[in-house]
């Protein structure tokens, strides 16, 4: 079974938004909302707010990492980080800083495989399609590019 894979919840992410001082702009809803759905595991309600076309990059050399094209290859990205992490891979979201096409989020990336602990501070970009108001674009950095390695290869 698949246990929750983020820490984040409607008040934390409620919390987060106020602390943008944008928590009416779309992109910080947007972002919000979707990292709600991933903690909840709505996965298919995540296609609220992805384009089936959208570019998924994970930084590194192990078997998560590199370019996914398609909402699909995200939702198995997805849902691969929380079966080798028995459900403790998670995003502690700190900040959303956005305009109307871009936002950062500075994160915290926790949890724990093979007797490894991931605590691990870094920043997912999103690029938004206005039209459709849906993430056409991710990527995510992370602060220590080795260890991530070692962790998603055990």
């Amino acid at each position: 079974m698949v246990k929750n894979v983020t820490s984040v919840t409607a008040e934390t992410a409620a919390d987060v938004a106020q602390k943008s001082s944008m928590a009416d702009h779309p992109m910080i809803r947007l972002l919000t909302a979707g990292h709600i759905r991933y903690g909840d595991l709505s996965l298919e309600r995540l296609r609220l707010g992805i384009a089936d076309n959208i570019v998924w990059y994970t930084p590194g050399n192990h078997p998560l990492s590199g370019r996914i094209e398609g909402i699909e290859g995200v939702f198995e990205w997805l849902k691969k980080s929380a079966e080798v992490t028995d459900g403790t891979f998670r995003v502690e979201m700190h900040r959303i800083l956005a305009d109307d096409e871009w936002a950062a989020v500075i994160s915290t990336y926790r949890g724990e495989r093979k007797g490894m602990v991931l605590e691990m501070p870094g920043v997912q970009t999103f690029r938004r399609d206005m039209d459709t108001n849906k993430i056409v674009e991710a990527r995510i950095w992370v602060y220590d590019d080795v260890f991530v390695n070692k962790f998603w290869s055990a």
